[in-house]
């Protein structure tokens, strides 16, 4: 005899049979549970243009990978001293990008979220 377990979240189910158990006095139920839909995996993240210039540069100075020491603010004074240079080896499609040299707070998370920094 199953255990009676707790439900953790609804779901729906057949029925495949239902009868009284006279041991018990109780009303039982066998159900046919469906199969559990895959989950779709999150999509691995791209960077936009702006973020592939800022790797580009980090990765040419750092081939190593960034050195445990190595603060943001110094890491976007090197992305502000080689901007103009990186805008015209890669010639982005956008003019406003060559103007806006990307902010601390840009520089940080693009890094984060290719995983060079913790």
């Amino acid at each position: 005899m199953a255990r009676d377990r707790p439900i953790p979240y609804l779901r729906r189910a057949r029925i495949i049979e239902q009868y009284d158990d006279p041991e018990t006095g109780r009303s039982m139920v066998r159900v046919e549970l469906p199969d559990e839909p895959q989950q779709q995996l999150p999509k691995p993240w791209q960077p936009t243009q702006r973020q592939a210039m800022i790797l580009a540069i980090i990765k040419r100075h750092y081939r190593r990978g960034i050195p445990a020491g190595v603060s943001i603010a110094t890491l976007h004074g090197l992305i502000v001293k080689k901007w103009e240079a990186e805008c015209a080896r890669q010639k982005p499609t956008d003019p406003q990008l060559v103007k806006a040299v990307p902010g601390r707070d840009m520089v940080a998370y693009t890094l984060r979220n290719a995983s060079l920094i913790p």
